[in-house]
């Protein structure tokens, strides 16, 4: 063997040795026109990508259903903070975040993929409600209850006076543990960590280095000293506090007067490294995780939406979701269905995919199938997330998440759910080619001349209302699809003529009228 043979032996053993799993999705269009990219058949190894970003590789251990309790009770704050702080640059370190129980699943989702994830063992849950303590520490979070509040069992809507009063029990939290000489990073836990961030502050010599909120500092998400600067902020914000006010209105005062008198040293984090909702998301024209990467991204905070409803449908769709509760993604035994919106109808698209949204729940709910979500047309849309290159747009576009959530929580998935890693192989593998139900809308808008076989078209009695349940149940729920994992169907433009049973039939008329409700990307009630 040559030297110039043994060296490329080197260089391939080299290569082959330095691979990385990552999840590849591998598409079989079995020589049919697939509208939607769900048809993943296979996972495959393949070398990692800077195209890929790191946390989408799942860690099988972080796909867990059952949780053990935080077994230690703490019997004072200075016990906890003792028990649970780390020693980091030579200062007793301690992340905490504040939740109720209205916020169980989020501050999960942030236990599980952003503290556990990244190995974090100095966190703690500051509860205001005895009960919300009992619940977090039952799904294994290191919890202390701070406060007598009564008033922590849901979720606040943000910019609310109860909202406001609760950010201020945040500011006595952390001075608490500043005159107590612990340094603290206060976390909302809306926030996704892409990477550890107690490895990449950029100002060491700072007392307070905060995120941005774009417009201004951003009190979700800041590290603070426990010296005399980062104490005497938090004093000065709790003197500015006011019955209309929240504490980052405090916070940004409070800081910017402390530095002219040059009794704080502050740094605000770059929206490059430490992006808030709108940057991420809006300014960088993100609407699926696909859209784009950025490697040098340490968290994302995904705020600049209202309600917990959106912030987890968008967690979703971005694969920032890791909380697998109820087997949410690992249920080998559930079936689905899919369909697409293919055709762009201009200025009816809008209430032409909102009628077929409601088709396509009937015909899951006759199934008792989950539907998986389409994409939409983003027509009307004046957010820049709605100019991502797909052109092509989210739920939250087009209806109010929290309503949605109120009628078909559990009878529905975010449109990515099949490429996410907790889903099993038995159900991507599963997957009907595309099915058509033939209505006369085909006919009128030119769709007629769709290339599909007969065993995969379907012909309702009533073409210019569509197919009845029992229709709808004597094709899909045979023997021939009924094993089926995934049913894709091509579309569903007035495909569901409703329930044959009148009472079933109001009941779905009525879950649809409280449940789709107009709405706009960021939430705003005034969004319709």
């Amino acid at each position: 063997m040559t030297i110039l043979s043994l060296v490329g032996c080197i260089i391939i053993l080299w290569f082959l040795s330095s691979k990385k799993k990552v999840i590849e999705i591998v598409v079989n269009t079995d020589n049919v026109p697939i509208a939607n990219p769900h048809n993943v058949v296979e996972e495959k190894e393949i070398a990692a990508s800077p195209e890929i970003p790191s946390h989408f590789v799942f860690k099988s251990k972080l796909n867990q259903n059952s949780f053990e309790p935080f077994k230690p009770q703490f019997s004072s704050y200075a016990e906890a903070l003792k028990y649970i702080a780390i020693e980091h640059n030579h200062r007793k370190t301690v992340i905490i975040s504040t939740a109720d129980a209205g916020y169980l699943d989020m501050t999960l989702n942030f236990f599980i993929g952003s503290i556990k994830r990244h190995g974090l063992t100095n966190f703690l849950m500051l509860c205001i409600q005895r009960e919300s303590c009992d619940i977090f520490r039952n799904h294994g979070i290191p919890v202390y209850y701070y406060s007598t509040e009564n008033a922590g069992g849901s979720a606040s809507r943000y910019n609310s006076p109860e909202f406001r009063r609760k950010t201020h029990i945040k500011t006595r939290i952390v001075l608490d543990a500043l005159k107590l000489n612990y340094t603290v990073v206060l976390s909302d836990v809306d926030i996704f960590y892409v990477k550890n961030p107690l490895e990449h502050w950029p100002c060491p010599d700072c007392d307070l280095q905060v995120s941005s909120d774009y417009v201004e500092a951003n009190s979700g998400f800041y590290l603070v000293k426990a010296n005399a600067a980062g104490k005497l902020l938090h004093e000065e914000m709790l003197k500015r506090v006011r019955p209309n006010n929240s504490n980052q209105k405090t916070l940004n005062p409070a800081m910017k007067h402390l530095k002219t008198h040059g009794k704080l040293r502050y740094h605000t984090l770059n929206n490059v490294k430490w992006p808030c909702g709108i940057v991420y998301w809006e300014n960088e024209k993100r609407m699926w995780y696909t859209d784009k990467f950025t490697p040098e991204h340490v968290l994302i905070h995904n705020n600049w939406i209202e309600t917990s409803e959106a912030k987890i449908y968008r967690f979703k769709e971005h694969q920032m979701w890791y909380l697998d509760k109820d087997k949410y993604y690992s249920n080998g035994e559930a079936k689905y269905m899919t369909y697409s919106n293919p055709f762009n109808f201009e200025k009816k698209t809008r209430g032409i995919e909102g009628d077929a949204l409601a088709d396509a729940i009937g015909i899951a709910m006759a199934l008792k199938r989950i539907l998986i979500l389409p994409k939409f047309h983003c027509d009307g849309c004046k957010y820049s997330a709605c100019k991502s290159p797909s052109r092509l747009c989210a739920l939250n576009v087009r209806f109010h998440l929290q309503e949605f959530d109120r009628e078909f929580k559990s009878m529905y998935r975010e449109h990515v759910f099949l490429d996410h890693p907790f889903v099993p192989s038995n159900i991507k593998n599963s997957q009907s080619k595309e099915l058509l139900i033939e209505t006369d809308d085909l006919k009128h808008n030119n769709f007629s001349d769709i290339p599909y076989g007969k065993n995969r078209r379907f012909k309702p009695k009533d073409t210019a209302k569509g197919a009845t349940s029992d229709e709808i149940i004597a094709w899909f729920d045979s023997e021939e699809f009924r094993h089926i994992s995934v049913l894709h169907f091509r579309m569903m433009y007035n495909a569901f003529k409703g329930f044959t049973d009148s009472q079933e039939n109001n009941k779905y008329k009525e879950k649809i009228r409280r449940g789709l409700v107009k709405g706009g990307y960021r939430q705003y009630r005034w969004e319709n």
